[in-house]
């Protein structure tokens, strides 16, 4: 049988009872924040294999109004709504680039976070200038921000159920 190597990884986390849902929220920057270190047991036989992940796929969005969120996405940002298998319930896989990258999920909710901590999605777009009038033609408010030292420009919006959403624009 295969030792197990001790891993432990490091979190900051609220002094708070942890629940089965995971930890709360990522709060490096909060006061009163204390580290937890947690571990798990990895057989050896794991050691050095790397994961074979390859990119990331897709995000999901818990809807509240599925018609209002499909049209923030396409009509706002530019998704294509497009081909989604026939599941039994209610939804939309939107498209960037020929990729469901955007699968919005309607219906009642039962008030649960789900995922906990997800603060933000990114995606990368390639004209600064034709995303601000997008998103001015669509009256979609918006922060910008420059990322210092780096040839990059940062928009966020926030679409209609709360999910902030970056997009990243090189300037270089």
């Amino acid at each position: 049988m295969a030792r197990a190597a001790r891993i432990s990884v490091r979190f900051n986390c609220f002094s708070s009872p942890i629940d089965g849902a995971g930890f709360r929220r990522n709060t490096r920057l909060l006061k009163g924040a204390r580290d937890l270190e947690i571990g798990y047991d990895q057989p050896n036989g794991l050691k050095g294999i790397a994961m074979a992940l390859d990119r990331l796929d897709h995000i999901t969005v818990r809807c509240s109004d599925l018609a209002r969120s499909r049209t923030f996405y396409v009509a706002a940002l530019g998704f294509e709504d497009g081909d989604r298998p026939p599941f039994n319930f209610p939804g939309a896989w939107l498209y960037v680039a020929g990729r469901p990258v955007v699968h919005l999920v309607g219906g009642p909710h039962d008030g649960t976070k789900g995922t906990g901590t997800f603060d933000h999605v990114a995606f990368a777009a390639n004209d600064l200038e034709g995303t601000r009038r997008r998103l001015e033609q669509a009256k979609i408010a918006s922060r910008e921000t420059k990322v210092p030292g780096r040839p990059l420009h940062q928009l966020f919006v926030v679409d209609p159920d709360g999910v902030t959403i970056e997009i990243n624009v090189s300037t270089a």
